[in-house]
Formats: C-alpha cells, sequence, structure tokens
C-alpha cells in the first residue's frame, strides 16, 4: 500500500473536497465528499483513509466486486509546482480498496442513524 506523506498529505489535510471513483461491470462510478469528514476520521498510519459514505450504494456495491479505488483531491491552499503562479494543488490516488463489512469504525458509525455506510 502506498504511503500518504509529502505533498499528497498536505492536499489530503487541506482539501475542501475528495472524488471517488470506483469501478463496475458498467463502468465507472463517481461520487464526492468534503474533506472535513475525511479529516474526522483521520488517516491511519499514512496508509488507510476511512471516509464516510453515507447511501454510496453503487459504490460500495464496485468495491465488493473488484476493489478498484480512485480518489482525487485538491486545495488551493497548497503550493503547486506545476499550475500558474504555484497556486493550488491536486493529489490523484489510485490503489485497491478493501470494504471492511464489521470493522470497529463501521459498527461505531452504524450506530449513528441508517443509511451510513463505510
Amino acid at each position: 500500500m502506498a504511503k500518504i506523506n509529502g505533498k499528497c498529505r498536505e492536499v489530503m489535510d487541506k482539501t475542501e473536497w475528495v472524488a471517488i471513483t470506483s469501478l463496475g461491470s458498467d463502468g465507472p462510478h463517481m461520487v464526492g465528499t468534503w474533506g472535513d469528514y475525511i479529516r474526522s476520521m483521520s488517516v491511519k498510519d499514512d496508509e488507510v483513509i476511512t471516509i464516510p459514505a453515507r447511501r454510496y450504494n453503487k459504490t460500495e456495491e464496485n468495491l465488493k466486486e473488484n476493489g478498484h479505488v480512485e480518489l482525487l483531491t485538491a486545495s488551493k491552499q497548497v503550493r503547486g509546482s506545476h499550475a500558474l503562479g504555484g497556486k493550488g494543488a491536486g493529489s490523484p490516488e489510485k490503489e485497491n480498496s478493501k470494504l471492511k463489512e464489521n470493522s470497529p469504525t463501521r459498527q461505531r458509525e452504524n450506530s449513528r442513524g441508517p443509511g451510513v455506510r463505510w
């Protein structure tokens, strides 16, 4: 698993939003979430990102099928190297993912109400 560090970690810590793309038999599927939601869960050991995903039924289905996921984060607060004037940076990430059905985090968040997905 790739480590989340350097510019990538800085962007993740300051991103306003995260685009999440999964791949199913019928093609790609994209959803989004706010950066604050991810930061509230944190990044564990610079490797595991926990994303609260309420009602992301298609994403969940796709992850069970093949585990392919791509994240796109961006922030104007992080100095980039290729943007005009060096303002802003993005960080695409592509990894295989595992959906944890009964993890302690999922159990805790499921107690918050119906429809919460992890």
